[in-house]
């Protein structure tokens, strides 16, 4: 899994962050709902969220003096994705995705969230969290789908054998193929990233 640059100026203790005890489920939720108050327009296409991991995990990481970063960031903590429309200054305006999948224990995962949100510092943490927003187009996300993870964009195909439209298995927002999803996309977001 590559690692995906995360510019930030956050300044938080992993160790404290990781120590945070909360419902993961309802922190995604308040993410998400502080996100649509910077981009109203996105509308979201995929929402993942992980399993997150325990105060326990970590101490007994640390404790050994091993790296956290080799392998507690190593982890996606969740996947969203948004579509949205980009204006530029000439007036003309694309359909552009705007992907976030940060690492756990990142400036953006959910326990530097919470960390800042228990702190009072929430407007701190989302100018942080908007400053280095990773942009993909379409197309590109759409063929690496298709050609490099082998995933449908579509829901239904055609039978071969009836020709009448069934369930893609292959379909790439199906529950079995989350795995997958959210390697590919960690791996597509670390080689194409549009500048605003």
């Amino acid at each position: 899994m590559s690692h995906i640059s995360q510019q930030s100026h956050l300044n938080y203790s992993i160790v404290e962050s990781g120590l945070l005890q909360f419902d993961r489920l309802e922190a995604f939720k308040l993410l998400r709902a502080g996100l649509k108050l910077y981009k109203p327009d996105a509308k979201l296409l995929y929402a993942w969220v992980g399993p997150g991991m325990s105060p326990a995990d970590l101490l007994l990481m640390t404790s050994n003096m091993r790296d956290p970063d080799a392998e507690i960031i190593g982890k996606i903590d969740y996947l969203l994705v948004y579509a949205y429309i980009r204006q530029y200054p000439n007036g003309s305006k694309e359909m552009m995705y705007w992907v976030e999948c940060p690492m756990l224990f990142s400036p953006k995962s959910l326990n530097t969230f919470m960390y800042y949100t228990k702190n009072n510092k929430v407007k701190e943490f989302f100018a942080d969290y908007m400053q280095s927003t990773i942009k993909i187009k379409p197309t590109i996300f759409n063929d690496y789908l298709s050609q490099v993870m082998h995933l449908s964009i579509r829901k239904k195909m055609k039978d071969k054998n009836t020709d009448q439209l069934i369930d893609d298995p292959n379909y790439w927002k199906l529950p079995e193929n989350v795995k997958k999803v959210v390697k590919g996309i960690t791996d597509m977001c670390s080689m194409y990233n549009e500048k605003e």
